[in-house]
């Protein structure tokens, strides 16, 4: 359904209202309160298209359907310009001449994006957007780089209203085939006094630009070029920290620069005493490589309370900046400084409670496994993300790694939730990885394999003792998920946890799905765990 074209059925249904709008109490309320009415209606129900199939997507209209109510509706919609204010790109460029055209002059939000790499701008929002960026409010531009550099050098007229502005050059892939498109030096003739956001995704800023003095929210993301050797498109330290001076009430910042093969850090240090503070922050990600991440950790003074996502990329075992598991440690003491203040108020058990152990992934190489920890403090918005990527086989291993996180690392013994994915270990490595973490409730096995297994099968049976003597078999235990394994690996998993039960330490909950199993070995562990989940897909036993 189009602005111009309008279905029978419609019509007529609006032709049936209109009959009746005459005796309806709400058609007598004055025009201001319909109007506010519609406008609360915007926030609830605003339009979106969503796709059936592959090849299908269908149109919601949202509050766009009051006017197709009656007359009287559609009169006082269309004269209520900021219920168009938000320029509904998906709906197609018929709606979104029509919103524009109805908006006139209200505080616009624009939101341009492209979903897939056949989809394009448009020449309605290139024509438009020059034309009226004085009511610019929120400024979205998601697509082709060829598009997104030209409407950018099209920002050059005042913005007074302009609070958010977001330009994102789109590769569809995860490495870019061209180097970031730079941003003219000066936009909206350097007059944007209430612009507070700004995103920019593989595009590049003039680092003195005028524009950027009062920003709150700063996120910057370069994705990998073909030019992978050269840095001339990065901002020094320096430059980073002068543009954090520059704006002092920053809650929001995200550093995202994954950039291999670079033989020297993206930052180099300005001055191993200058330090960018940022007193106001909330929300902090950095993502890149180790030494990178390690270099801008050392130059910020981030507050206690600001939640920390930190995601360290590895390429692969010859990449400099990562070559074993101990380089990646050297991001701890970083870390720590920021995290040790927490130790006072959150005791032993925050902030970190979920481990997860991924083999490589987007970011990693085969050789290489992820490592990471989250968790937040209770009763607070802080939030902590770290992940490690750890190269093997190298002097190094995964297990002496998480070992020396747990040594480094203030509140991981809290550690709550274990997730191992394709992981190998041998029986003392998991005995030493567990031994660190006695407060596991819940543990997720997922795709590991036969030689692996079964040294977990009695890992959860063994019995160590603590620095006080007491025996330990971890008594936290009570929800274990496998999402893999073999009829050796559950016959010795229902000795172990018949074991366990005979301790008192039962399980509250297995569960198994994905799995070589029969429903003989799923009801044996009925006996020796309160509740079982079974998927109901029997796997033959070979």
């Amino acid at each position: 359904m189009s602005a111009r074209e309008i279905d029978p059925a419609s019509v007529a249904a609006r032709s049936d209202s209109n009959s009746y709008s005459s005796t309806s109490p709400i058609c007598g309320l004055p025009s201001e309160i319909l109007s506010n009415i519609f406008l609360s209606l915007k926030d609830i129900d605003p339009p979106w298209v969503y796709h059936e199939s592959e090849t299908e997507k269908k149109k919601h209209l949202g509050f766009i359907q009051v006017t197709f109510v009656c007359q009287r509706f559609r009169e006082t919609a269309i004269a209520t310009p900021r219920l168009w204010s938000h320029i509904a790109f998906e709906l197609g460029p018929e709606w979104m001449i029509t919103m524009m055209e109805r908006a006139m002059a209200a505080p616009i939000f624009l939101w341009a994006h492209c979903r897939d790499d056949s989809s394009r701008i448009g020449p309605e929002v290139k024509a438009y957007v020059p034309k009226h960026i004085f009511h610019l409010q929120e400024l979205t531009l998601s697509g082709p780089e060829d598009e997104v550099a030209y409407l950018s050098s099209c920002l050059t007229e005042p913005a007074p209203m302009l609070e958010l502005l977001s330009l994102r050059a789109q590769t569809f892939g995860f490495y870019s085939p061209e180097p970031p498109i730079p941003i003219p030096p000066i936009l909206f003739d350097g007059q944007t006094p209430r612009l507070s956001r700004l995103t920019l995704n593989h595009c590049i800023i003039s680092w003195d630009c005028p524009n950027f003095k009062s920003l709150t929210s700063l996120r910057l993301s370069l994705k990998p070029f073909k030019a992978y050797g050269t840095t001339e498109f990065l901002p020094s330290m320096s430059q980073l920290l002068d543009l954090i001076d520059q704006n002092p009430l920053l809650t929001i910042l995200s550093l995202e620069y994954c950039l291999p093969y670079l033989d020297s850090p993206i930052f180099p240090l300005p001055s191993p005493t200058r330090v960018g503070k940022l007193v106001h922050l909330a929300d902090f990600t950095l993502a890149g490589r180790v030494l990178d991440c390690v270099q801008v950790l050392e130059c910020l003074s981030v507050p206690v309370t600001a939640s920390i996502h930190i995601s360290c990329h590895a390429w692969n075992r010859t990449d400099p900046s990562i070559r074993d598991g101990k380089e990646a440690c050297d991001l701890l003491p970083s870390l720590t400084r920021h995290i040790s203040p927490l130790k006072n108020e959150a005791g032993s058990h925050g902030p970190f409670t979920k481990l997860y152990i991924l083999p490589h992934d987007s970011f990693t190489k085969p050789g290489s496994v992820n490592v990471c920890l989250e968790g937040s403090i209770e009763g607070s918005p802080i939030s902590w993300d770290l992940s490690l990527p750890v190269a093997f086989p190298s002097v190094w291993n995964y297990i002496q790694t998480l070992n020396a996180v747990f040594d480094a690392l203030p509140c991981t013994k809290g550690i709550k939730e274990l997730s191992l994915v394709y992981c190998e270990f041998a029986y003392h490595e998991i005995i030493a990885l567990f031994r660190n973490m006695q407060n596991v409730d819940t543990l997720s096995i997922s795709n590991i394999g036969d030689q692996t297994l079964d040294p977990i099968a009695v890992a959860l049976d063994t019995m160590t003792f603590d620095e006080n003597g007491t025996l330990v078999f971890f008594p936290c235990l009570k929800d274990v998920s496998v999402y893999s394994g073999n009829s050796t690996f559950f016959s010795k998993l229902q000795k172990c946890l018949g074991n366990r039960k005979q301790r008192g330490s039962e399980l509250e909950k297995i569960e198994f799905r994905g799995c070589t199993v029969t429903a003989f070995q799923v009801d044996t562990f009925r006996d020796v765990v309160k509740a079982v989940y079974w998927d109901e897909v029997e796997q033959p036993v070979t």
